[in-house]
């Protein structure tokens, strides 16, 4: 499959906070990027818990990814170098929740 998405573009878009690695989602439709997401820390009322990836695209693009492709990627801080990501239990049921028809691991994807 040839990805329609310029990866080196993200390698340096990301939060400082995150230590070794940052993990992506990129919703396709169509081969156009409708939503990306990252994994991120958040601070509300005064506590902290981290966003996935996952969750914050699906929430970003709504119900337009029903019907989309999602990849997933990690981008180590240490070599930019790209690495494997595989979503948790809870973002599989929300991708499968909102429609999301295939998922591909793009690590695995550029290294078949």
């Amino acid at each position: 499959m040839k990805i329609p998405v310029d990866i080196e573009k993200y390698k340096d878009d990301h939060p400082e906070d995150v230590k070794k690695a940052i993990h992506f989602a990129i919703i396709l439709k169509r081969n156009k990027v409708i939503s990306v997401g990252y994994n991120r820390l958040a601070f509300p009322h005064g506590g902290k818990f981290t966003t996935h990836a996952e969750d914050a695209a699906l929430k970003k693009a709504g119900k337009r990814a029903r019907g989309a492709i999602m990849l997933v990627f990690r981008i180590r801080r240490k070599d930019r170098s790209i690495a494997t990501a595989k979503p948790c239990y809870t973002c599989a049921f929300l991708m499968a929740r909102a429609g999301i028809i295939h998922v591909i691991d793009l690590y695995e994807e550029m290294n078949k």
